[in-house]
């Protein structure tokens, strides 16, 4: 989980659209995300033709101050039935701040290779936020 702060006039949901257009400049050439409809998002490592991560952006769920985007596939994610993993951009109500998390993801590494490199990726891009919305 990680606080960022947001540009007066800016909610979560400016956040969620920010941070899928700037991961790909951020992380370039290494990463590219593509659109495979209106809402649905598939984040790409360099070279490969299979999806890291697939996520939809929930619209009944989200609002102006919560950006709900349901992990649903990609090499990256294991998708169970107990388990729905989401990325989540959830503004503070009468604050600039806005928090951002994953849950309830379940990689599909081996949790000790997961926890020395897919979870330090995560801990780094989430970190980043903060400077992305001063752009």
């Amino acid at each position: 989980m990680q606080r960022i702060k947001l540009p007066p006039g800016k909610d979560a949901t400016w956040a969620g659209e920010r941070y899928l257009a700037w991961l790909p400049v951020f992380a370039k050439p290494w990463v590219r995300v593509e659109t495979g409809g209106p809402d649905t998002y598939q984040l790409y490592l360099l070279g490969s033709r299979k999806p890291l991560l697939e996520m939809i952006y929930d619209r009944v769920q989200s609002t102006s101050e919560f950006a709900l985007y349901r992990i649903t596939g990609g090499t990256f994610a294991t998708v169970r039935e107990d388990h729905h993993g989401r990325l989540e951009f959830l503004q503070i109500p009468g604050t600039n701040v806005c928090v951002v998390a994953i849950h309830d993801y379940v990689p599909s590494l081996p949790w000790f290779i997961y926890k020395y490199t897919q979870a330090k990726v995560h801990l780094g891009l989430c970190m980043r936020l903060e400077s992305m919305s001063s752009d």
